[in-house]
């Protein structure tokens, strides 16, 4: 080892003498002499890493280059440290040089929380986040508005959902065209903001088809492509029949009438029905029933009134000819006649 010369001049009285002493020291004394002596502690040389503003040890998971180096009061060299902060894959999430386990990514519905401090592509921990997880999916809707329907609900919080558009199959016209000429709407659905309807043929309610050979009267009515009117006049050059012709065949005929004789216009037979005449009494008899027909006037026995028997006649009441010619004593167990004091013996 390498020695300087180092005088070190004291004043000593020992037995009234003096003397000087004169020693021999290590260089790396020379740099710390003025504090450091044959008296020093280990735990004085021990700090002396902090006073190079360096570790004398690499905290656990830190990543640390070498610094200076100095003998120890055994002559032992001794390695200071520089920190240069948490290991890669390490976090020093707390800003204290508590270095633990970093995570670079997460499994979703987990996402990185808390970014180190000293390596801020890592993070401290994985953290649940169902509605972050549900919107990276795509289900960001809690509920779906009338013209969208639900597709599929989020895997990790069925609160959550994804909506499409409503299925409106079968409406396919727009509002113009479902009440097109011919046609009205009938009924509508709205999907994802557009409506669309369906249609049917205009019902032309109080309309009629006239057929080939007639014309139609006023404004036509269109049933889907079919014209039809409120009446329709014949295409002919027959002579018009008599109003009294004005009933279909087989049409219901009033009380008291007949279907009677036809009369055929353009094509179209029509019947008159005329009184059946079936009475012939202009008035009823005292002794009879009637009803009056109403197209004649005139009158038909249905039987007989009160008191009259069969065809109508006045009844007997001459007790002799009714057989009761006796008195009551000679019959006292007899029938009295309905019409006088005479009685019949049994």
């Amino acid at each position: 080892m390498k020695f300087i010369f180092y005088l070190l001049v004291g004043l000593a009285l020992q037995a009234n003498n003096s003397y000087a002493g004169v020693y021999f020291l290590p260089d790396y004394q020379l740099d710390y002499g003025s504090r450091v002596n044959n008296t020093d502690t280990a735990d004085e040389i021990t700090n002396k890493c902090k006073d190079f503003g360096e570790l004398e040890s690499c905290p656990f998971n830190h990543d640390c280059t070498d610094g200076r180096t100095y003998q120890d009061h055994y002559n032992r060299t001794k390695q200071c440290h520089i920190d240069n902060g948490c290991k890669v894959g390490t976090c020093d999430f707390d800003n204290n040089g508590n270095c633990t386990k970093a995570f670079l990514s997460c499994t979703i519905p987990d996402y990185l929380d808390g970014e180190c401090v000293t390596n801020n592509i890592y993070y401290a921990r994985c953290t649940e986040d169902l509605a972050r997880a549900c919107s990276d999916t795509g289900h960001t809707s809690t509920s779906c508005p009338e013209d969208k329907v639900v597709d599929t609900y989020c895997p990790y919080d069925p609160n959550y959902m994804k909506c499409k558009c409503k299925d409106c199959s079968g409406y396919k016209y727009s509002k113009a065209n479902a009440n097109a000429t011919g046609y009205v709407a009938n009924g509508s659905c709205t999907s994802c903001g557009v409506t669309t309807y369906k249609r049917k043929d205009n019902p032309c309610t109080g309309y009629t088809e006239c057929g080939k050979d007639q014309t139609g009267v006023g404004a036509p009515c269109y049933k889907g492509t079919i014209k039809s009117y409120s009446s329709c006049n014949f295409n002919c050059t027959d002579t018009p029949c008599d109003a009294k012709f004005a009933h279909e065949e087989n049409s219901v005929i009033a009380t008291g009438y007949i279907q009677g004789t036809s009369c055929t216009y353009c094509g179209t037979k029509k019947y008159e029905h005329v009184c059946a005449n079936k009475c012939t009494l202009d008035k009823c008899p005292t002794e009879a029933l009637c009803i009056k027909e109403a197209c004649s006037n005139k009158f038909c026995i249905t039987g007989c009134a009160l008191k009259y028997t069969f065809w109508c006649t006045p009844p007997i009441i001459d007790c002799a000819i009714l057989g009761y010619s006796k008195t009551k004593t000679e019959c006292p167990n007899g029938i009295r006649c309905p019409y006088g004091e005479f009685w019949s013996c049994i």
